[in-house]
């Protein structure tokens, strides 16, 4: 008579209870898809978790993948926008299709009706991580650990990657619920199966055209495009696994073991080919021509068996490898020709200083891929245009990486016709009163900005290109290549940077780049020290020794300099005394290899027997400074000879500023965070525990370089300083050796693009303080110049004391006076070390300080 009272009815009873439960059964399906990303599909949400740290600024900051998101660029930064909503539109249309099947499946196995797997709850989920990613644009700086907005990034890279996101968002969401039903999402699935050819159509026609495209790249594809392409290939491919095990059983026990071997296929360096090196081409004595690939040279000179004893064996193990340190058929350039050409040179009548013998200058440079590249180059041009003919007593050029991009160039545009040449004659023609002051600075600043301009390429994005569409797909395909990504980079140098003579006639040709000759070439002309000789120093894999590669005869550097008896210990190996026939050795491959930091540029190898891998000179001495002082020790005699005793100036340019601060204990970062605590504060825990064997053997790697060369520094300096005499206050004392440190910038990111504030940050670090010193410093500079120098926006940067005032004509009527006393103790960026080499350079007269 009374319906039957239950627990279940009384809850269900009330309206507001019914309306709880329905939230909460239709919630499920909101919350559906992103539970499977979490406990099925975890590869996508790695993805995903990756790119939104690299947009958030929290992964790969130092090396400015920030910013290769949030591009300056109007093109580039829309266009990278739209990828990245485009790929992660993918990724929601493939969780959305593998839980179709997925249901499909399970319906057919346990005979019950398949549940709609409704489309809207994907494309909402798809928005909200599209608003995770744009968070960035609206947060004030540092908002986010490691956030990297800078005070002066225009609003513009705050623009364009979120117009490229919204833009897609806003038609794709139009399009989709304008024309889709309710229960039939014909578009999602068209438009998804759309996506995916679009994407396998893409990655294939690229991957073919870099595979018969050598030097060749697609500057329609920015690096952040080209990435978030190879991820939607990648994730089509785990989604076709995912999706054919989805609706076949059986399928499922493929999954994991296919996954594994793609993964292993596309880890780099994990499957990756021999990388050979272009251009080692002979032609033997018959007259056939061939590489040295095709018969490497033999290491084991002698037989694997030791003959009557170990000692004897040893013996004529030692004799035989004499032979490639000494071979007949080398023309390498004897350092003493070298030094005794230079010296009449630079004495020359028509020269900066006819019959006047100058100390000679040994510079060094750093590592840090296009930065260092670009603050090398441009702190020697300050330096000839502060100083005029300092470029000509440099003799000798060694460092890592991407500092030698720059001196490379610069070395090459000394030669007649070059930049760095036409720069000397207009000094001199200025010195003359041939040319007017007016004439002679617009005449320079032309000839800086075409001289920096190759600098500010973008070199990543053809190395990333070639590296995704050619160097992965093909290793299953190919034992070895010379067709990769070093030689794509080696292509992105030699399109950026134009000018370079005939290696036969000499004649100049601006079409041509300097990258493209071969380094043999260049021995006619460093002989007669027209240009400054480079050493490029990358090291070998299997043995730690140094890879010397350089057009003079090192073998003082090759043996270590404890020599125990009967034999030395070979602390690096000449590449022309390895490879005598080499003539076609190109400049941009050297250096390449001095810059070859795996994974992102490969590791070649050498046609040796056994084979030998060369890596980054920066794994050796980031410094470029252990070559350096150890050529100088080794020449010594000569050196005093041909500079009449005034000695020698090792001049270091140390690209990141934190380089030079060995003598504190205490980092910026460290300052900054830790300056307003008092007593003892408790070492950090958890992760940092985990982290401390690879913290501590980094920071060991680096600290090794640095005290080292200190050290060496240390020990040269005395020894060569050992016959000056003592120092008395009447007489000022000009020491042989002296050692000049020039840091760049505080920690400008390490990467193969730069962007422009940085450029300015490198560009305006040391021209203007330079150009100021030298004004400063010189007797014939007039009251107006230093006035005009001292209050320029740009050179106060260098000179704390001076921020915010504004200089007038009696503070600096002559070069003593109170207020420049004040400049000079104010002036952090110079240290006592800047004063010697002023005081080793004689006063500048002429293009700077001199009116005409």
């Amino acid at each position: 008579m009374f319906p039957r009272i239950t627990f279940s009815r009384v809850l269900a009873a009330p309206l507001w209870m019914r309306r709880v439960l329905a939230i909460l059964l239709r919630s499920r399906q909101y919350t559906r898809p992103g539970w499977h990303w979490l406990a099925r599909y975890p590869v996508l949400l790695i993805q995903t978790g990756v790119l939104l740290l690299i947009a958030w600024g929290v992964f790969l900051a130092d090396f400015d993948g920030f910013h290769i998101i949030w591009h300056e660029n109007v093109w580039q930064g829309t266009v990278a926008g739209i990828a990245l909503a485009l790929l992660l539109a993918f990724f929601w249309f493939t969780t959305y299709l593998l839980d179709r099947a997925r249901n499909e499946r399970n319906s057919r196995m346990f005979k019950f009706r398949p549940r709609r797997i409704r489309w809207r709850p994907y494309v909402y989920w798809w928005l909200a991580t599209l608003g995770l990613f744009l968070i960035p644009a609206v947060t004030k700086n540092q908002m986010f650990f490691g956030e990297p907005w800078e005070s002066d990034d225009g609003a513009g890279a705050r623009v364009y990657f979120p117009v490229g996101v919204l833009g897609f968002a806003i038609v794709f969401s139009a399009a989709l619920y304008k024309t889709s039903g309710r229960d039939r999402p014909k578009l999602v699935r068209r438009l998804g199966w759309g996506s995916f050819l679009v994407l396998a159509a893409a990655y294939l026609a690229l991957s073919t055209f870099h595979v018969f495209a050598i030097s060749g790249f697609c500057p329609f594809y920015s690096t952040a495009v080209n990435c978030l392409l190879c991820l939607g290939f990648a994730t089509a491919v785990y989604g076709a696994i995912l999706w054919f095990a989805a609706r076949w059983r059986w399928a499922d026990r493929l999954i994991y073991p296919t996954l594994i071997v793609l993964a292993i296929a596309c880890v780099p360096g994990v499957n990756e080919n021999e990388h050979r090196l272009p251009c080692m081409t002979i032609t033997d004595d018959e007259g056939a021509c061939r590489t040295y690939y095709d018969r490497p040279t033999n290491l084991f000179l002698v037989g694997s068996e030791p003959s009557a004893s170990d000692r004897e064996w040893k013996r004529d193990r030692h004799r035989a490898e004499d032979t490639i340190r000494h071979p007949l058929e080398t023309d390498l350039i004897s350092t003493s020709e070298m030094l005794t050409n230079w010296q009449e040179r630079i004495t020359r009548l028509d020269g900066f200083f006819p019959k006047q013998n100058q100390p000679a200058v040994v510079v060094t440079v750093s590592g840090g891929a296009s930065t260092s590249a670009l603050f090398s180059a441009c702190m020697l041009f300050n330096l000839e245009e502060a100083y005029p003919g300092i470029g000509e007593r440099i003799v000798l050029i060694s460092g890592a990486s991407g500092g030698m991009l720059g001196t490379a160039y610069y070395a090459a545009q000394c030669l007649p016709g070059g930049i760095i040449s036409q720069l000397r004659e207009k000094q001199l023609a200025y010195v003359r009163g041939v040319a007017n002051r007016e004439t002679y600075v617009n005449e320079v600043a032309q000839l800086r900005e075409k001289f920096l301009a190759g600098f500010k390429r973008d070199f990543l994005t053809p190395l990333i290109q070639k590296w995704i569409f050619k160097d992965i797909p093909y290793n299953f395909f190919q034992s070895h290549t010379d067709n990769d990504r070093g030689r794509a980079l080696e292509a992105a140098w030699s399109r950026s940077f134009k000018g370079a003579p005939d290696a036969k006639t000499g004649s100049w040709f601006e079409d041509r780049s300097p990258f493209d000759i071969p380094v043999a070439s260049f021995r006619q002309w460093e002989r007669k020290a027209l240009i400054p000789s480079l050493v490029f120093s990358p090291m070998i894999v299997e043995d730690g020794r140094q890879l010397l590669i350089s057009n003079l005869d090192l073998d003082a550097l090759v043996e270590a300099e404890a020599k125990p008896e009967p034999y030395p210990a070979l602390a690096a190996v000449e590449f022309f005394k390895l490879f005598p026939k080499a003539k076609e050795f190109r400049l941009g491959t050297a250096v390449r290899l001095n810059a070859s930091f795996p994974f992102l540029s490969p590791a070649a190898t050498l046609p040796t027997n056994p084979p030998r891998r060369v890596v980054d000179a920066g794994y050796y001495d980031n410094y470029g400074a252990n070559v350096a002082l150890k050529w100088i020790e080794a020449n010594e005699t000569d050196l005093r000879r041909v500079t009449d005793g005034k000695g020698v100036i090792l001049l270091q340019l140390f690209t990141y500023g934190y380089e030079t601060n060995v003598d504190l204990w205490t980092s910026v970062a460290e300052d900054d965070q830790y300056r307003e605590h008092e007593g003892f504060i408790r070492a950090k825990g958890g992760l940092h525990s985990a982290t401390t064997p690879l913290e501590g053997l980094f920071s060991s790697w680096r600290a090794n370089m640095v005290y080292r060369v200190e050290d060496r520094i240390g020990y040269i300096e005395k020894w060569l300083n050992r016959f000056d005499p003592s120092p008395v206050w009447w007489r000022p004392i000009q020491p042989f050796f002296v050692r000049v440190r020039i840091p760049g910038p505080d920690d400008p990111p390490m990467n193969w693009y730069l962007r422009s504030d940085v450029i300015d940050d490198i560009e305006n670090h040391y021209g203007d303080a330079l150009k100021t010193m030298a004004i400063l410093k010189s007797s014939t500079s007039t009251p107006d110049e230093r006035v005009t120098a001292l209050n320029n926006p740009k050179a106060q940067k260098a000179f704390p004391g001076l921020k915010n005032t504004v200089v007038a004509r009696e503070d600096v009527e002559h070069p003593k006076t109170a207020k420049l006393n004040d400049v000079y103790k104010s002036r952090p960026i110079f240290n006592e070390s800047t004063d010697l080499l002023l005081m080793k350079l004689p006063p500048a007269n002429g293009p700077i300080g001199k009116e005409k």
